[in-house]
């Protein structure tokens, strides 16, 4: 299997340091760093890897702007949570 074997090469790189460097940037990220000064979240390609992984689900939702004017709004629906509690 594809899927398991590059888990077990993950695994095998994992140090105690990359460990420990993952965890503290989970349980003490700050979502804040994801928005710009007004409120609007940064494009998701401007995001350092650190920041995006504090991002645990992203959808975009087509709805009607108005009932029956043929226009539609992308909403992006974003869920951000700890995966660790704090220390």
């Amino acid at each position: 299997m594809v899927g398991s074997q590059a888990l077990a090469t993950a695994l095998r790189t994992l140090t105690k340091e990359a460990i420990r460097r993952h965890v503290a940037a989970d349980a003490y990220g700050d979502i804040r760093r994801l928005f710009d000064e007004h409120g609007h979240l940064r494009p998701i390609t401007s995001l350092s890897a650190e920041d995006a992984a504090l991002i645990a689900g992203w959808e975009v939702i087509i709805k009607n702007a108005a009932a029956g004017d043929g226009h539609t709004l992308r909403v992006p629906a974003k869920r951000f949570e700890k995966r660790l509690p704090l220390m």
